[in-house]
């Protein structure tokens, strides 16, 4: 520039300056880089040790779902920012030290997408999830009803599926002599007499401590080796058809049975089709278990159906044959949480089709949430369900 002495010396210092501010900035950039991918990196390790990409899927979902956080305000915070579990500073882009965790979860689910649409929903689809201080009192009273020796049973692995079995037997009038037979075979000759008795307790129980019961008798059920749980559910059947029809709250307890078994019927090892057609099967069981008009509680769950986009609605009948509920939801089971949220929305909008939902429809809505993995909280039940 032609400069010397001082100026000269002052426009180099600048000059240094600007090329290490550069330089900085070119080392933040790089080291919120590596540190994104450390993060990428961590994940598939965890993937790799624990082999459950959806449990890690399901943490990440829960954080997104929460609008806090927390922020560093150290002055030397960004030296460490690449070592914290979570972003330590607001930063975004080329600075951001942590990958959006939306980016996170589609790295572990590739057809996932952020439920911009959950905001919106309301009844039962908005309630899931939220059981809050009310429904966990009102499950606690729940408890508190239970006899003790039935609850008792449903944590011993001898006890839990005999009483898995008395509960679908109950409802359906006392147990037949080949009934008796049939388990004594399947599960051994002592337990008849245990069964005999567990069924004689549960007979007066109301549908919501069956399924309470079932509920506490689950990591039992799941202890069950693999072909004692089939003999359990082929059990489980048999006795709910043991009069010719299986009642809804026979069904309602089989679907239950078989999502606690791990089990998933012959209509599930079949590749699934468009999930219309087992979400309509549905809708039409609990069209038929309401105390109204079948063809509106299922006009009023088709048009539910519709409204919410599910999938493959366009190309099935107006009114298709239904699956057997236990198949239904093993094929189901396995969509978005999206689309569940739509069906259990359905299968609302088909039981208060008359204004009210009823304590068997709340029965079958309740099954049908927890075969979705989508369990109801306490408090709703107990509100909706009216005798």
């Amino acid at each position: 520039l032609g400069l010397t002495g001082a100026p000269a010396l002052a426009v180099a210092g600048v000059g240094l300056v600007v090329l290490g501010w550069l330089g900085v900035l070119a080392g933040r950039i790089l080291q919120a880089a590596v540190s994104r991918q450390r993060e990428l990196l961590a994940d598939a390790s965890a993937i790799q040790f624990t082999r459950n990409p959806s449990g890690l899927a399901g943490a990440l979902k829960k954080i997104a779902a929460q609008n806090g956080g927390s922020w560093l305000q150290a002055a030397r915070r960004d030296e460490v920012s690449h070592m914290l579990f979570a972003k330590g500073r607001r930063l975004r882009g080329l600075f951001a030290t942590h990958p959006p965790i939306e980016d996170r979860i589609r790295a572990l689910q590739p057809r996932w997408r952020p439920p911009a649409e959950s905001s919106s929903r309301s009844g039962t689809a908005a309630a899931i999830g939220e059981p809050g201080p009310a429904s966990l009192a009102a499950a606690s009273r729940l408890l508190g009803t239970l006899p003790p020796a039935a609850a008792d049973a449903a944590h011993g692995d001898w006890d839990a599926p005999l009483l898995a079995l008395a509960l679908i037997a109950a409802p359906g009038g006392r147990l037949k002599t080949h009934q008796m037979s049939a388990a004594g075979q399947a599960l051994g000759v002592s337990a008849e007499e245990t069964l005999a008795s567990l069924a004689e307790s549960v007979r007066p129980m109301a549908p919501e401590q069956r399924f309470a019961l079932l509920d506490l008798a689950a990591p039992a059920l799941r202890r069950q080796a693999p072909a004692r749980r089939e003999a359990l559910a082929g059990l489980a059947r048999r006795f709910a058809e043991a009069d010719g029809v299986i009642e809804p709250l026979e069904g309602a307890l089989l679907a239950g049975l078989d999502h606690h078994l791990g089990l998933r019927s012959a209509e599930a090892s079949v590749r699934p089709g468009p999930p219309a057609q087992p979400a309509m099967a549905l809708v039409r069981w609990m069209a038929e278990a309401s105390d109204h008009d079948t063809d509106s509680a299922l006009h009023a769950g088709r048009q539910a159906l519709e409204a919410g986009g599910f999938p493959g609605m366009t190309d099935i009948a107006p009114t298709p044959a239904g699956l057997p509920p236990a198949g239904a939801l093993n094929l189901l089971g396995r969509m978005d949480y999206r689309h569940r949220a739509t069906l259990i929305e359905a299968l609302e909008a088909a039981a208060t089709s008359d204004g009210v939902i009823h304590a068997r429809e709340m029965a079958l809505m309740r099954a049908c949430c927890a075969a979705l993995e989508c369990p109801l909280p306490r408090s709703l039940i107990e509100q909706s369900a009216t005798p």
